[in-house]
């Protein structure tokens, strides 16, 4: 009993040292004393109430320019066809370009450069018919042919009328054009028997100017004017006299007219084109020269007539052709069936001598049909 008392005492004297000395240190720092502690919280709460803080400024870091962050921005160079996508967003850029060259492709359709080629041959069958002694020459043409074109400005697409007169858009096209034939014509004529072969001669140059209108989205049309020159020599020479009739003679005609027509292109797949053109020509001028002095009988003589000029008053043409071309790098290999035609009107010229015997035909018809097969460089 006396032990349980002491024990008690003993564990009473304990407690109250401990708070004694706890007391003490707390009385010598009240900051660290729960009354203490509690008024200060209770104070920078009230203070940050009536003027709060201002967050701590963090250090902005700066990049040089190799170190930008790529998982936000995609760096590029030069002149893209696209801006740069943000949040990641990777950007091809061979495959942006080569999708916005074949789109503005599209639009223009051919992409025309400053200057161009073509050089092409034509196979085609040539009728002409004169309607005073129903003389008819037909036979086949062999023929080579050739252009330059130059263009002093790319007109730009447009989606409406009103936007091909505006300074983007203009007359920008000139163009040489130049080809000459060869054929063996089978000659036949009421006046004459002179069945057989003549020996011609074409030969054509034209000068073009043309307006390039690439039209929204797949067209482009090309309304176009200009000044041509045809010459054909008809070597009816070469036909050999009969008993009952003289040798032929030789014949030339001259035109000179204006060409009014358009063009019309689009693109196909595959880069293949599609081009259709058709065109009016109006004779200013012409003539035909007969060169009646070469006529001769059977055994050599001349009849005795000399030149005989008819002048040509007036004709009208038209020329429609459809091309398709493939592109192959730089060079266009295209086919081409086309039509030509012609129909003139003239006068004869009067005759004096004591026995006049030909020299007519100043009214006639001329017919081609064919194809032509070539080339084009860009």
């Amino acid at each position: 009993m006396k032990q349980t008392k002491t024990a008690c005492l003993i564990y009473f004297i304990g407690i109250c040292g401990f708070l004694g000395i706890t007391g003490i240190v707390h009385a010598g720092n009240p900051e660290r004393s729960y009354g203490g502690l509690k008024r200060q919280r209770a104070i920078v709460e009230a203070l940050n109430l009536y003027d709060p803080p201002a967050p701590p400024v963090s250090p902005r870091r700066s990049y040089g320019d190799d170190m930008m962050p790529r998982e936000r921005y995609t760096i590029v160079t030069g002149p893209p066809y696209e801006y740069p996508k943000k949040n990641g967003d990777e950007l091809d850029l061979t495959e942006q370009s080569e999708k916005k060259k074949k789109e503005d492709k599209e639009l223009s359709l051919w992409e025309p450069q400053l200057s161009s080629w073509e050089i092409a041959t034509e196979l085609y069958g040539y009728f002409y018919s004169g309607d005073h002694l129903d003389v008819e020459e037909v036979g086949p043409f062999f023929g080579i042919l050739g252009s330059y074109t130059f263009r002093r400005q790319e007109n730009e697409p447009i989606r409406s009328f009103t936007e091909a007169f505006t300074p983007d858009s203009n007359l920008n096209l000139f163009r040489l054009e130049g080809r000459l034939g060869f054929g063996m014509i089978d000659y036949d004529s009421a006046a004459y028997s002179g069945d057989g072969d003549a020996g011609d001669v074409l030969f054509e140059l034209r000068g073009l100017l043309g307006y390039e209108i690439p039209w929204y989205e797949k067209w482009e049309f090309m309304p176009y004017f200009g000044l041509g020159y045809r010459y054909l020599y008809d070597g009816m020479e070469d036909i050999e006299a009969s008993t009952n009739y003289y040798s032929g003679y030789d014949r030339e005609f001259t035109y000179l007219y204006v060409p009014i027509g358009v063009e019309a292109q689009r693109p196909l797949e595959n880069d293949w084109s599609l081009k259709l053109a058709f065109e009016l020509d109006f004779l200013l001028s012409g003539e035909q020269i007969n060169s009646l002095q070469d006529m001769s009988d059977i055994n050599g003589n001349s009849p005795g007539q000399g030149q005989l000029d008819n002048d040509l008053d007036s004709g009208w043409g038209l020329m429609t052709s459809l091309r398709m071309s493939r592109q192959s790098g730089q060079v266009d290999f295209f086919a081409e069936p086309f039509f030509r035609y012609w129909s003139v009107d003239g006068n004869c010229s009067p005759i004096s001598c004591s026995a006049c015997i030909g020299g007519y035909d100043p009214e006639h018809s001329t017919a081609e049909y064919g194809f032509k097969f070539g080339l084009a460089y860009n």
